[in-house]
């Protein structure tokens, strides 16, 4: 038997204990970090002076607030409508409506509205007999169905560990088989590559 080698899986179990706490930890720092400086940033651009973060992550907590009070404000009808006009003038703008409504659709999906993303599709990618966890977006425009002779369905196959990257496909939807993963199950066993594992029973529907 080799000599010490306990050792090395006490440091592998201490590893496995302690880095998850120090990854958490250095995010939240730099979270907390960041967010401090954007805000003495924004500060110094004022005209009236401010004081300091009277606390560290004084940033944070003023920018999550200002974000609760900006969704609490579109609930109102008037602002909904300057709003929705806003979204309109930006469609319309040079250079921004390439780029502008896209990232609204894009966020609105992943955030604003979940049903964008309610149904976790596996298809066979990069070829057959390879299957690989995609979300469905839409179905395709109608044009494209005359053009296949199929019924053809918009989804999005994300890359991990980073969900926002990602291929487009149209695909027939008969090549598709619908699972019973919520999306942020699915997002979970992406982001982990597989490793985060929440065996489902009768895992396709």
């Amino acid at each position: 038997m080799q000599k010490h080698w306990f050792l090395k899986r006490w440091f592998i179990q201490g590893l496995v204990i302690s880095l998850p706490i120090i990854i958490t930890a250095v995010i939240f720092f730099y979270c907390i970090s960041y967010t401090d400086k954007l805000l003495w940033l924004i500060a110094g651009l004022l005209p009236t002076s401010i004081p300091k973060p009277v606390f560290p992550g004084m940033g944070l907590v003023l920018i999550v607030t200002l974000l609760i009070l900006m969704g609490a404000l579109t609930e109102n009808f008037i602002i909904h409508k300057v709003l929705n006009l806003f979204n309109f003038i930006m469609s319309k703008v040079p250079f921004i409506r390439n780029v502008y409504p896209t990232a609204l659709k894009i966020v609105q999906g992943l955030l604003g509205s979940p049903d964008k993303f309610s149904k976790v599709l596996l298809i066979e990618y990069p070829r057959d007999g390879i299957y690989t966890l995609v979300f469905k977006t839409n179905n395709a425009p109608s044009c494209l169905n005359a053009l296949t002779g199929k019924k053809m369905i918009s989804v999005f196959l994300p890359t991990a560990p980073f969900l926002t990257n990602g291929l487009y496909l149209i695909i027939p939807e008969d090549r598709t088989i619908e699972t019973i993963f919520k999306p942020e199950e699915a997002f979970k066993l992406i982001v982990s590559a597989g490793m985060v594992n929440e065996d489902k029973e009768g895992g396709v529907l």
